[in-house]
Formats: C-alpha cells, sequence, structure tokens
C-alpha cells in the first residue's frame, strides 16, 4: 500500500521533529543534513530520489570530469610543445633572413664586385692577348688563370644576386 502526499508530509514532519529534538550537534542530525529538503522535493515532484544516489551520481561525474581535466592538459601541454617549436623555428628563420637594409647593402656589395670582376676580366683579357705572342711564359699562364679565376667569381656574384632579387 501506497502512502498519500498527505500522509508522507505528515510522516515527514515527525521525523524532522524528532532529528531537531536530537541537536545540531547530533550525529543523525549531521546525516540528515539535505536529505528533508530531498524529501519534499520528492514528495512535491513525484520522484524518488535520494541523498545517497545523487552523491554517487556526483562522484561519477566527478571522476569523468577529472578524466577531462587530465586529458585537457596533455594537449594543452602538447600544444605548449608546439608552440615553443614553433617560436624557435621562426626565431631561427629570423637569424636567417636577411632584413631589407641587410639585403640592399649585400646587394650594392655584390653589384659592386661584380662592377671590379668585369674589369678584372677585361684587363686580364688584355694580358692575355698582348702575351699570346710567348703562350708558354709564367706571365701569359697567369693571365690566363686570373682570368679563368675572374670569370668564376663573376658567375656566382651573378648567381648569388639572382637569388637575392627572388627574396
Amino acid at each position: 500500500m501506497t502512502a498519500t502526499k498527505h500522509e508522507e508530509r505528515t510522516a515527514l514532519e515527525k521525523i524532522r521533529k524528532i532529528v531537531a529534538n536530537l541537536g545540531n550537534d547530533s550525529y543523525i542530525a549531521k546525516a540528515f543534513e539535505g536529505c528533508f529538503e530531498i524529501a519534499e522535493e520528492n514528495i512535491e515532484n513525484d520522484w524518488a530520489t535520494s541523498y545517497k544516489e545523487i552523491a554517487e551520481t556526483s562522484e561519477e561525474k566527478s571522476e569523468a570530469l577529472q578524466a577531462d581535466i587530465a586529458e585537457l592538459r596533455k594537449i594543452i601541454s602538447e600544444k605548449d610543445r608546439w608552440i615553443a617549436n614553433l617560436k624557435q623555428a621562426a626565431s631561427e628563420a629570423d637569424r636567417k633572413t636577411l632584413s631589407a637594409e641587410d639585403k640592399d647593402t649585400v646587394m650594392a656589395v655584390l653589384y659592386m664586385k661584380r662592377t671590379e670582376t668585369e674589369g678584372a676580366i677585361k684587363e686580364a683579357a688584355k694580358s692575355i692577348v698582348e702575351l699570346a705572342e710567348n703562350p708558354e711564359s709564367e706571365e701569359f699562364r697567369r693571365a690566363v688563370d686570373l682570368h679563368r679565376s675572374n670569370e668564376r667569381c663573376l658567375g656566382k656574384y651573378n648567381e648569388l644576386i639572382s637569388r637575392i632579387e627572388r627574396m
């Protein structure tokens, strides 16, 4: 036989008075803290919830949240490492990258060296022509070597100029 809501309310009031008479420091009063409110809600809303169920559900939710927190900490830690690696890569890239001012300076030096080298090539070619009557002489060989060496340098300067212009 199921009790009516009125009978449940009456029983709850009797229990509440019994517990209140035990005093605030009572072990039973402490155990019933919050339970009377849950009992009232159960009666009014036609459901059956207990403090024990609420505590167990809360504990389960807490454990799930703790697992989520641990996973989020792991993700944050991985992202922090990823960000640190990106910062390090950016710093290395900055060290290896010419500023616009440095690029202009390097280009000016390369143009100057290219012009000097072109002049040295013309001078070496002129010497080769002048010494052509004696191709076995040491001076002729030095002029040829100087011409070839300057030609290689000119090629390197032109290659560097081209690469820097594409930057």
